[in-house]
């Protein structure tokens, strides 16, 4: 979330207040349906078998809040708020043989408008919607009310205006990146920068690439600011093309998202940008061929020809390309002249005008060579498609030989892997280690390890794999984690190099988080060592507060901030403490 559209705490303006007159009563399951408008979808997971347990034991303590229904409709009454402890109910009573059970209701009179605007309201103010959830609870608030509700929404919600604007504009992006969002794999930051890729293709290539490499969001932002064209590169007419007011222009969604967009007056659409600076060159080519002082006959943009398909011409120019269509100059989307003189046409004229090659006839083939090139590996690999796994499947599971092949096949494709093991084995002259990764060279080797030597490297290997961030995702270092017991909840500790990297609000934020001021030995800390008044924690620099954190004693385990618990961490504060934030369960 960017600084600029954080969540605020405002005074939350409750719903536009509908009518009064409210009756309660216990109202039969089979009265009820839910509202389908309502965001929330997901309504498993930990806190609803938490909620489930609860009304198991106790009963529903806080009725639902439901309306009436015009005669023919399937049910009497329809939810607007507390779907979810209905929902328990029904589960409830489905197990006990039957949905005859009752479940506390207020039950008021409401138009169509009232009951979406109190049920969305009471929706977004909850704090376990998620991000998904709350984006599209926003979308269909808007899409129904219209933009010009945006600013009354953000009023009732505490929320600013420009992060409601943000959150709904990632809806857009198909469907399979918002289900990785869903599930953890990426972060918002994510798809703030993928909405920035208006090529299909790109997108989808750019998504596979962050999901398999785990790319942070810092390196895609850098990406496509690579990729796009500074409009004030533009040779075209930037008025006509309506460049100022287009979506994809950086300085446009500055001013409706935020200030942190990337950086200033790019273009977002780099196709369209290069197909109009395309046109514009052809149009105008005896002025565009003046200013670069060019000679040749016409320009191809450079990233468009493959270094194979050109010939750079840096002899003079011979008077026969002067009037060649194939004399053309390669030039970048910018409008900048990559290679000054080149031709694209046929080789040949091109070896005999400049490499005083004549073009002959074909050579003769050797015989001791194979007709087609490629046959011999092809049945070679056919072969093998169907004996190697014979092979295979014959070796027993726990023997040496598939530690061997293990070993082998780690060597060919990961090249860490096998710079670490040619550095462990270099023997001799007769091992490379920046080539070990060849199996002719590795093999030898391998063959003649026993099977400690063999469990042994695969073991340092794979620590090596592990902590190589060029190789693990983070997510996945920390499942490993969590299958060999680490417990980042209970093992982490606040350091000095961590609280020194915090500023001085955020450090009192931590403290408020975990109420570290309160603890006697901070207090006894502040007074007796620091001489600072009793309680004044806010007349404190940040390098006593630090001191005071790290060494008065207080006991920190277990107070590990939600950001190194990550996104997917299920913080579970005290019962005291939750007492006091007012959380509650229902």
């Amino acid at each position: 979330m960017k600084k600029n559209e954080k969540k605020q705490d405002l005074q939350v303006k409750e719903p536009a207040p509908v009518m009064e007159d409210r009756t309660f009563q216990a109202i039969r399951l089979l009265d009820i349906s839910v509202n389908p408008l309502n965001p929330r979808k997901n309504f498993s997971g930990p806190k609803y078998d938490e909620l489930l347990a609860s009304v198991k034991k106790k009963g529903v303590l806080i009725p639902i809040l439901v309306r009436p229904l015009p005669s023919g409709s399937p049910t009497p009454y329809e939810i607007i708020a507390g779907e979810r402890r209905y929902r328990v109910s029904c589960d409830l009573a489905k197990n006990n043989g039957g949905m005859q059970d009752s479940i506390p209701a207020l039950i008021q009179e409401m138009s169509d408008d009232d009951a979406f605007d109190v049920m969305t309201i009471e929706n977004l103010q909850r704090a376990d919607l998620t991000p998904l959830e709350e984006a599209r609870a926003f979308k269909i608030y808007l899409d129904k009310k219209g933009m010009e509700a945006l600013p009354d929404l953000a009023e009732r919600v505490g929320i600013n205006p420009c992060y409601i604007r943000r959150r709904t504009s990632v809806l857009g992006l198909p469907e399979e990146i918002l289900e990785a969002w869903e599930e953890g794999h990426l972060h918002y930051g994510h798809l703030d920068q993928f909405i920035r890729i208006s090529d299909t293709k790109q997108l989808e290539e750019l998504f596979s690439n962050t999901i398999s490499y785990g790319w942070a969001v810092k390196y895609i932002k850098d990406r496509i600011d690579g990729q796009s064209p500074k409009i004030s590169k533009a040779l075209f007419d930037k008025k006509t093309w309506g460049c100022a007011n287009c979506l994809k222009n950086t300085d446009v969604q500055r001013n409706l998202f935020g200030d942190d967009i990337g950086e200033k007056s790019l273009c977002l659409d780099p196709k369209c940008f290069k197909e109009h600076q395309g046109v514009w060159i052809y149009e105008n080519w005896a002025k565009f061929k003046s200013s670069r002082s060019l000679k040749t006959n016409g320009a191809r943009f450079r990233e468009d020809v493959n270094y194979d398909r050109y010939e750079v011409i840096y002899n003079k120019i011979k008077e026969k390309c002067l009037g060649c269509e194939f004399f053309q100059s390669l030039v970048n989307v910018d409008g900048a002249v990559s290679v000054k003189e080149t031709c694209i046409g046929d080789k040949s004229c091109f070896n005999e005008l400049y490499r005083g090659k004549t073009t002959t006839t074909k050579q003769k083939q050797n015989p001791d060579e194979p007709r087609v090139s490629w046959h011999g590996e092809y049945f070679r690999e056919e072969f093998y498609k169907d004996r190697l796994p014979e092979l295979v499947q014959a070796i027993p599971s726990d023997g040496e030989n598939v530690l061997r092949l293990l070993l082998l096949c780690l060597l060919e494709t990961h090249s860490g892997a096998a710079y670490l093991f040619g550095k462990k084995y270099p023997n001799g002259k007769n091992i490379d280690m920046w080539d070990i990764s060849s199996g002719t060279r590795s093999w030898p080797i391998i063959e003649g390890m026993d099977i400690v030597q063999l469990r042994s490297i695969l073991h340092e290997l794979a620590l090596s794999i592990v902590m190589d961030h060029g190789t693990t995702r983070p997510q996945t270092r920390r499942k490993i984690a969590v299958y060999l017991g680490s417990d980042l909840q209970s093992e982490w500790k606040m350091t000095q190099e961590y609280l020194d990297k915090k500023t001085t609000k955020e450090i009192h934020a931590i403290a408020e988080q975990f109420g570290l001021w309160k603890d006697e030995k901070a207090k006894a800390y502040l007074y007796e060592t620091l001489g600072v008044k009793r309680d004044r924690f806010d007349l404190c620099k940040k390098g006593d507060l630090v001191k005071i954190i790290l060494e008065s004693g207080m006991d920190l385990s277990g107070m590990v901030p939600k950001e190194i618990l990550g996104d997917q961490a299920n913080v579970r504060y005290p019962a005291s403490m939750r007492e006091e934030m007012g959380d509650d369960d229902e």
